[in-house]
């Protein structure tokens, strides 16, 4: 039994009351964020950090006037390179003081 699960078990019910009422009101504002990729046009994506998919759509919408194509979640822990360092998008999420917000644009290379 974890810390957590030791405490809940020994608070009293106003204890409970009160930790639900905190949940449920949320005074520090916590919210879940994500990550998604939003084709904007034939091999050019959008990564947009968001609660839900639907705030990341209208956030491309809003800010760039652009309908995206699809949208995909993609892992807070997803690795990736910008430059000659590896990232991950947990850590960019860090930097970030509002959501949704922009992650940044990818170009997918074209062969031929």
């Amino acid at each position: 039994m974890d810390e957590l699960e030791e405490a809940m078990e020994n608070a009293t019910e106003e204890d409970k009351r009160a930790i639900a009422r905190l949940v449920e009101e949320n005074p520090l504002k916590v919210r879940e964020i994500r990550v998604f990729s939003l084709k904007i046009r034939q091999g050019r994506f959008a990564f947009v950090f968001a609660a839900n998919s639907e705030e990341a759509k209208s956030f491309i919408r809003h800010k760039y006037g652009i309908e995206p194509k699809n949208c995909f979640q993609y892992p807070l822990d997803f690795p990736m390179s910008i430059g000659n360092r590896f990232t991950t998008f947990r850590e960019m999420a860090r930097a970030k003081n509002s959501f949704p917000s922009l992650a940044g644009f990818y170009q997918k290379e074209v062969r031929e």
